[in-house]
């Protein structure tokens, strides 16, 4: 339980980092309707503020989801956990007029995005299903690929697709 509780706390640390500001953050979001990710392909929009398929209300929403696996994880509660993670793997799709400027402004650094989203979304089906098998170990380990594959495309990314 050592090991649990230092990736925790060491966890933790960074995901307070990782979702702070994450209004301005555009990160692995699908850009294309149709990348698909096997079983586990992303949701279509729904009636919420990511409906219109704009990268920043997605990108506000997967921070939501964050936080949410954050405090689910101070509590050992991981059902909320694993809730969090699939909300972060099957986010809505970006749609096609904001695909247009997402290819616009990355050119062939585009497949790169995509890509990136689906490092984001592998990690977060792999860290649901570590959470509901109530794997602690595990569920952190898949929380830093997460959050790595979070990081890794806001650092390449977003400076140039923040609107």
């Amino acid at each position: 339980m050592k090991t649990s509780t230092t990736w925790l706390a060491a966890l933790m640390a960074v995901t307070t980092v990782a979702c702070n500001d994450v209004e301005a953050e555009p990160t692995a979001a699908d850009p294309a309707a149709s990348h698909d990710h096997g079983d586990h392909a992303h949701g279509e929009p729904t009636t919420s503020s990511a409906a219109n398929g704009s990268l920043k209300p997605i990108m506000v929403t997967l921070g939501q989801q964050m936080a949410g696996m954050q405090a689910g994880l101070w509590v050992e509660d991981f059902t909320a956990v694993a809730k969090a993670a699939e909300g972060i793997a099957d986010h809505p799709h970006v749609g096609p007029d904001e695909v247009a400027r997402i290819k616009g402004v990355l050119g062939p650094e585009m497949v790169d995005f995509v890509g990136a989203d689906k490092v984001v979304h592998d990690a977060a089906v792999r860290l649901g299903e570590a959470a509901a098998a109530k794997d602690l170990d595990a569920t952190l380990e898949e929380l830093a690929a997460t959050q790595s594959g979070c990081v890794s495309c806001h650092t390449q990314f977003r400076a140039r697709l923040a609107q």
